[in-house]
Order: C-alpha cells, then structure tokens, then sequence
C-alpha cells in the first residue's frame, strides 16, 4: 500500500490574519469616508410566501428607514472599530444570506464600498473586504451600533414587507398556508 501525502493539499489556507486586516480596513473606510449612510431595507425573501408565480413581478424593495450619520454617531462608529477584537471568525453560517442593513461609505458624494448586513445569520459582505473572513465579534459590534443609531437589527421582516406592501396599494398579503 502506497500513501502518497501532499502537504500543500492537506494543509489549510491560513486566515488568521483577515481579522485584523478585515479591522484595519473598516477603520479606514470610516476614517476617509466624508459621509456614511446607513439604511434599513427589505429583501425579496420578505416576498417568497406570496401567490405569486408570475416571473415577471419582481418583489419591489422598501427603503424603511435611512440616515446620514450624524458627526457624533461617525465617532462612536470609529471608536468602536478600534476597539473591535482583530481575531478571525473561524465557522460559517449555515443560512440563506437576507441582509435587511447597508452601510455605505461615501466619498464626495460618490459610494466608495457598501457594507451588507444580515443580522439573522450573522452574515456581512463588504465590496471593502471581499476577501477576508470577518473579525468575530464585528456583527456583534454592528448590532450594538445599529440598535445605539435607531434601528431594529431584529424584526418580523416578513410582516413588515406585508404593511408596507398593502400601504402602496400592492396585493393583500397573504400568509403561507399552515401545515
């Protein structure tokens, strides 16, 4: 018997670092950021229980609340990606990616990176950091921030879609059928 071992297959890409790069690059989006915008939003999941089988209806998409950052929240933003921890997550979600958040970073009025975030799963895509897994304590950071500006990290997404939909004249929600 012939055991062949190949140690660049066998061993793992190493990551330990992305948490601090991932923290130094947040830090600086924040820093060179003239404006940063941050919004609550749906996502066409909220839509998935409808009767809907007509590919062409999109499911539309609800901007329910969105602020500029004011200075003094910018400043809590900043603090507290400094004082995020720079270890790397090392596990990854096992759920459908439904960001309900965006942060964008803009620069003379022109968006520089957007930050997506889904606080169900814990989930964040950053066009900042595509490549670096995230530091591990960022979505509770993100969370804490977000509750502290105003929002809600966690709601009933689903209903919320529903409101707004029969608030535009959209079709009566309707609600899955129970098993």
């Amino acid at each position: 018997m012939l055991i062949l071992a190949l140690p660049s297959c066998n061993r793992p890409d190493d990551h330990s670092s992305d948490g601090a790069i991932y923290k130094e690059k947040l830090v600086a989006a924040i820093r060179s950021s003239d404006s940063i915008r941050l919004a609550e939003h749906s996502h066409w999941s909220d839509f998935s229980h409808l009767d809907d089988e007509d590919p062409a209806n999109q499911a539309p998409v609800y901007l329910y609340r969105s602020q500029t950052l004011p200075d003094a929240s910018r400043a809590t933003f900043l603090k507290k990606a400094e004082d995020l921890p720079s270890d790397t997550i090392n596990y990854f979600a096992a759920c459908i990616f439904t960001p309900h958040h965006t942060i964008d970073f803009q620069k003379e009025g022109k968006v520089t990176s957007t930050m997506e975030i889904c606080f169900q799963c814990g989930q964040v895509e950053w066009t900042g950091a595509p490549d670096e897994r995230l530091p591990e304590h960022l979505i509770r950071m993100l969370e804490e921030f977000v509750s502290e500006s105003g929002y809600e990290p966690d709601r009933d997404w689903r209903t919320v879609a529903d409101q707004r939909r029969a608030q535009e004249g959209g079709d009566k929600p309707t609600t899955p059928p129970t098993p």
